[in-house]
């Protein structure tokens, strides 16, 4: 039996004697439309506050949409954040105690969906303070573009080739098309140095860079989903970017990741932690299943302890891995169940002496 402690403050309480509320004129808007919302306070005996101090606030920021119906499908960029202030004001409530707001709803270069945050700020004659505050979807165009690659882990001994199949829906689901839409496939690239720090220890410095390898641009259909056809030329890290813009201007972009293991050097961002991710070409396994796993290895050659654990050792083996993205597989067993870990270890020898600066041999 555990016991658990802490410590809290109480700051001095007075009952709310007011209500406010804010409501938004729409449950979601498109880039380029105005918001439109309303805020308005009453006391819990029922009168108005007509008069009082209000500040208001309308911001967006960054969020994940999946347009219903589309699970397979994927929607968005992977990364970034925007984050803007479309209002913040001083005013008073009407005599109706109330206030309305219509503001500009901006789009943004990398296609994210944004949640709009209507805040207001009641401020009454005894300086009690209440805020009311609701959200409200902001898509980033009057499409989205959906894309499903035929994998999210290409094994390269048994193909390279890759097919992003592309579709255009509006936020609600309803397939649309005649949309021209750019789909490009770039690979990603670590440049890295071990560099001496101002402390006098070795550490990486990285820098991603993105290598286009192909690209080509296709018009949506409203009743097929439309493939881009692709050639993996080497193992590695590859992401599907696709980009559109409506009618409005609004800037539209899905991106999807695809590892893929072969043979040839790659080049892996390195970390002072030096460790390395291991990539599965599924996310469970049954007895009697295969899973193959991809080393992200910083070496085109390298010895690899690699053991199965849970509560200690269950089975070990010394294997030696040839490139920088190769593959091992492990035989899924009933003593597996619930779950195993997977553990590799990679050993190799110094390719140079270090240098006073620098330590390209590590």
């Amino acid at each position: 039996e555990g016991i658990a402690s802490g410590t809290f403050q109480i700051e001095s309480f007075r009952q709310a004697a007011f209500t406010v509320e804010a409501t938004s004129a729409a449950d979601a808007y498109v880039a380029g439309d105005f918001f439109e919302g309303t805020l308005s306070a009453r006391y819990l005996f029922g009168a108005g506050l007509p008069g009082a101090s209000a500040f208001l606030r309308v911001r967006q920021s960054s969020t994940r949409y999946q347009p219903p119906g589309y699970d397979d499908y994927q929607f968005g960029p992977m990364s970034g954040y925007e984050y803007s202030t479309l209002l913040e004001q001083d005013t008073t409530l009407s005599a109706d105690s109330n206030v309305s707001v219509r503001v500009p709803t901006e789009g943004n270069a990398d296609g994210h969906p944004s949640e709009i945050q209507w805040t207001g700020r009641v401020t009454d004659a005894a300086q009690q303070e209440i805020a009311g505050r609701t959200r409200a979807m902001l898509h980033p165009g009057q499409f989205y573009i959906g894309v499903q690659p035929s994998t999210s882990y290409l094994d390269m001994r048994e193909t390279d080739q890759l097919d992003v199949d592309v579709i255009t829906v509006d936020p609600n689901g309803r397939p649309e098309g005649d949309h021209e839409v750019t789909v490009k496939l770039v690979r990603k690239e670590g440049n890295s140095v071990r560099e001496v720090g101002s402390d006098g220890r070795m550490t990486w410095r990285s820098e991603e860079t993105d290598v286009p390898v192909a690209d080509t641009t296709l018009t949506s259909q409203s009743d097929t989903a439309q493939r881009a056809a692709f050639t993996i030329p080497q193992g590695g890290l590859y992401e599907v970017r696709t980009t559109a813009q409506d009618i409005r201007g609004n800037a539209l972009k899905t991106e999807a990741t695809v590892y893929a293991s072969g043979s040839g050097y790659v080049a892996w961002q390195r970390e002072d932690d030096d460790q390395v991710e291991l990539v599965t070409d599924q996310d469970s396994y049954r007895p009697g299943d295969t899973a193959r796993i991809m080393v992200p290895s910083p070496f085109e050659e390298a010895t690899a302890l690699i053991t199965i654990e849970r509560d200690g050792i269950l089975h070990s083996r010394v294997e030696t891995l040839t490139g920088s993205a190769p593959q091992i597989e492990i035989d899924i067993e009933d003593d597996y169940l619930p779950n195993v870990y997977a553990s590799v270890i990679l050993l190799n020898e110094r390719t140079a002496p270090p240098q006073a600066t620098a330590d390209p041999g590590a």
